[in-house]
This record gives C-alpha cells, sequence and structure tokens, in this order.
C-alpha cells in the first residue's frame, strides 16, 4: 500500500528513525539559533548564496533550494512558523479550524534562498535552524 510506513524501510530493530536524513555535512549551508521572546514575531532570511544547491530561474530572479532543517528545546511553548507571511502568529478561534499562514513546529521545509522565516511562539522557546544546500 503506498504512503504506508513500511515505503521508509525502517529498521525495527533501532528505535527513533526518522523518516529523513540529514545532508552530508559538505552540503550544510550554516546553522542558526536563537531564543524566541514570548509573543514577539521574530524573522530570519534564509540564505541565498550563488551557486550553492540546485537554481531555481524565475522572473523575480535567480534563487537556489535550501533545505531548512528545526530543533526545538525542551518543553513548551509551541513554536508556529510561518514562510514569507507578515507575521507566523496563530489565528485564534477555539474549537474551529481557521485557515492560517503558519504551522506548528515543523520539522523541515524545502524552501529557496531570499525567503523569509516568521516565528512566533506564546512563551519563551529556543529554536535552531540547519540549512543545507538542495542538490
Amino acid at each position: 500500500m503506498a504512503g504506508t510506513l513500511s515505503n521508509y524501510g525502517l529498521n525495527t530493530n533501532l528505535s527513533g528513525v526518522n523518516g529523513f536524513g540529514r545532508r552530508p555535512a559538505k552540503d550544510l549551508i550554516g546553522i542558526f539559533n536563537t531564543l524566541i521572546v514570548a509573543t514577539t514575531d521574530t524573522e530570519l532570511v534564509v540564505p541565498n548564496i550563488p551557486g550553492v544547491g540546485r537554481a531555481i530561474h524565475s522572473q523575480a530572479g535567480d534563487k537556489n533550494e535550501v533545505l531548512a532543517i528545526f530543533s526545538y528545546g525542551g518543553g513548551t511553548p509551541t513554536v508556529f512558523v510561518g514562510v514569507n507571511v507578515a507575521s507566523a502568529a496563530p489565528a485564534n478561534a477555539l474549537g474551529v479550524f481557521t485557515a492560517g499562514s503558519s504551522a506548528v513546529n515543523p520539522s523541515s521545509y524545502l524552501l529557496n534562498g531570499g525567503d523569509t522565516l516568521h516565528f512566533y511562539a506564546l512563551g519563551t522557546r529556543y529554536i535552531s535552524i540547519e540549512f543545507y544546500s538542495a542538490n
């Protein structure tokens, strides 16, 4: 059946195996860390290094694809992450699904160099982002 965990070929003798792997160190662009301040939108521009990664050509200019892998400090609060939005602050509608502009604690994104990431949390939280070239 397509889309099942068996497609990842997980080894049942090992616990905690992820469905994706980190890129080789030679593809590492950089690691960025911050302590998010409560209820303050924090932004980071994705590195766009010419000649690094797969080039994307558009009318807006050439960009390079970048894989961002997020790590969050232990505990709470939840971190909301948005891409190219005014703010990652969540749409607060209790008990009702609403369209939003951010995701809760994403593990990774495939982005374009020059994209802007926005982070928002209701309390202080440490976050680390690893950027790899997407070849």
